[in-house]
């Protein structure tokens, strides 16, 4: 029982946006539950927790229908105005970055705001360039320009057509 009560006592203290995690200790509780089972409560419950997996492919197939599926080459051509970058800074966006555009994507979320400003400090210095996905990352905009303030960096704002609003930092 640790590792389901382990699992649960993280996603109910950290906000985690994708929600398929949880699936696998509600498999593990089940099958604990319907050990403990005798008789015809048993079999009712078997029936029900074959059933389950079912609901949840499902849901997966609903889920996996309803997003965007591109291409390579359509990838890289709705993310073309961001792989000029060597660093792309946000949240959802930074992992369909690395894919389409082999750059580094990390996170803005992910660290502390002192921590983050060294980072773009240090990597202003080596000579990468950033961006900053600002629609794609759950932080303030007054927050972010603070930070690249306090290290004395600016940015330039740069439009990305359907991605939003970007900061090309300086």
């Amino acid at each position: 029982l640790l590792l389901p009560i382990l699992s649960y006592g993280f996603f109910l203290t950290h906000a985690v946006r994708i929600p398929y995690y949880p699936y696998a200790s509600a498999l593990l509780l089940a099958g604990i539950f319907l050990s403990t089972l005798n008789g015809e409560i048993k079999k009712g419950i078997t029936i029900f927790a074959l059933v389950l997996p079912v609901v949840f492919f499902i849901d997966g197939a609903n889920r996996y229908r309803g997003s965007e599926h591109l291409t390579p080459r359509a990838a890289i051509a709705k993310y073309e105005s961001i792989c000029p970058y060597d660093i792309v800074w946000g949240d959802l966006l930074t992992g369909t970055s690395e894919y389409a555009c082999d750059n580094y994507g990390l996170l803005m979320h992910a660290g502390r705001p002192k921590a983050r400003a060294i980072a773009f400090k240090h990597l202003h210095d080596a000579g990468y360039s950033q961006l900053i996905l600002i629609e794609d990352t759950p932080l303030p905009r007054e927050a972010i320009a603070r930070e690249l303030k306090a290290v004395g960096l600016t940015y330039e704002k740069v439009d990305l057509g359907e991605l939003g609003e970007g900061w090309n930092v300086k």
